[in-house]
Order: C-alpha cells, then structure tokens, then sequence
C-alpha cells in the first residue's frame, strides 16, 4: 500500500511538476513539499498547518484532499502508539540491564576494598616496628642559646605576616565596589517596555491565529476566530503572528488596521 508522500510524489510527476513549480504555486516552502512526499511529519510546526499544508497540497495536484488528511491523522495515531510500547520495552531492557551492572560493581568494589584494608594494616605494622622516637636529640639542641634565638625570629616572622595578611584583609573589604549595588543601578535605569493593546480581526471568514510575544516567547493567543470576531490582547515588544487563511485576518492598532499581505498559511511580524 503506497504511504501519504508515495502518492504525493507520484500525483505530482504525473501532471509533470517540479518541486519549485509546486512551491511557487502554493506558497508552500518547498523543504515541507520535500518532507511532506518522504512522509516525514516531524517538521516543527503545529499539527493544524501540517494538516493544513497537506491539504492545500492534495487540492493543488487534484486529489482528494479530505481522505488524504483522515489517513494522516490515523497514520499518526498509529505511530503514538507503537512509540509508547517500543519506549516501554526499552526501558524494562535499560533496567535489566542497569541492575545487572550496579551488582557487579558492588562485588568489585567490595573486593577491592578488602585488598586495600590488607595493605594498609601490613603497611602499618612495619612502620610502627621500624620507627624509634629519640627525644635525647631534640633535648640537646634545645641546650644551645642560637635555638631559643631562631624560635622568637621565626615567631616573630610570623606574627608579622597574620598582621599584614589582617590589613590586607581589612583594606580589600573597605576599597572593593559594591558591584550588587551597581547592577541594581544599572537594571533600575532601564526603561520598562511599554505595554498595549491590539485587536486581531476576522473579517471576510474563519481564520486560525496563533500569536507569540517575541521577548519571552509567551503565547498571548491560539485559537480559531470566525468570521467577524475579534479579540483585544495586552503585548509588550514585538509580536509573531501564525496564520492559515491572511485574506480573513486584520490587527487594528491604535486606531489603525493593518492586513496581513499574504493569502493562506503565513506569518508575520509586528511591532
């Protein structure tokens, strides 16, 4: 049984169509014409333009563009489910396998901790037999005066280098920005982006509208408006507007309207 794409490919060919000549004619990028006659799907876009875009396409070639979108949309279910249970089978073989690995290396590590604790008592036992402490030595030294004299130096010495360390501290602490401080200044100096309103429009038919604000990438709308419809929506910065039918939409700002100069699916970008 020939897939989706099969037969896209093969309608297209048999009217002696190129992939540009279909792109051009449909306004429909020629990398999702590609995608669409490989039967891939997986392109980042929302289902309803995918479903959108295949439709418009089965229409161009002049297939039945409804049985076309039923198939894809069981074609997609399908392929949901045999994701789950393959994901489900790989992650019982993941935990077998993870199991097995952790008790084999518990039994190394114990094993080698064994040999290390043997090692070491041997070790300190012939450590302990070979030393011999001989504090008649140091008791002599301690009888000459330049001994006394070298300890106060070096106690001095290092007197002297806690004390410097100390003011050096000090300083450093007294002489250092509040670099906290500056960046709050800073942020605080900012000007906020001002907000308003739009109102998106559908006036002449149903139209299918999602709109991003560009500076957190939040969804402000998604949604189907029908025809004469309208919603108000409260933006900040600049706005990226989806669409599937252009000739239907209109955004109205500040007391003006503005179309959307392209026919079916597109997108467009307002301040």
């Amino acid at each position: 049984m020939q897939t989706i794409g099969e037969r896209l490919e093969e309608a297209r060919k048999r009217q002696g169509l190129s992939i540009r000549e279909a792109a051009e004619a449909t306004k429909i990028r020629s990398d999702f014409l590609i995608n669409l006659e490989n039967n891939q799907f997986e392109f980042d876009l929302p289902e309803v333009y995918k479903r959108g875009f295949l439709r418009l396409y089965a229409k161009y070639l002049k297939m039945d563009a409804e049985k076309l979108v039923r198939d894809y949309q069981a074609s997609r279910l399908g392929s949901g489910r045999n994701a789950k249970r393959e994901s489900r089978e790989t992650l019982g073989r993941m935990d077998l396998q993870e199991t097995s690995f952790v008790a084999e290396r518990s039994v190394q590590s114990m094993s080698s901790r064994a040999a290390s604790n043997e090692s070491s008592s041997t070790q300190d036992v012939n450590t302990a037999d070979d030393f011999v402490p001989n504090n008649s030595f140091f008791s002599r030294i301690m009888e000459y005066p330049y001994a006394k004299v070298v300890g106060a130096i070096v106690a001095a010495i290092v007197l002297i280098a806690l004390t410097s360390l100390f003011i050096g501290k000090v300083f450093l602490s007294e002489s250092t920005p509040d670099f906290s401080q500056v960046a709050k200044n800073e942020k605080q100096s900012v000007e906020p982006v001002v907000e308003e309103t739009i109102r998106l429009l559908a006036t002449r038919g149903d139209v299918h509208v999602v709109v991003r604000q560009e500076q957190d990438k939040k969804k402000l709308y998604s949604g189907t408006l029908k025809r004469g419809e309208d919603i108000a929506l409260r933006k900040r910065g600049q706005i990226k507007i989806h669409f599937s039918e252009g000739e239907n939409l209109v955004l109205e700002k500040q007391g003006k309207q503005y179309g959307m100069n392209a026919d079916g699916i597109a997108v467009r970008v307002f301040d």
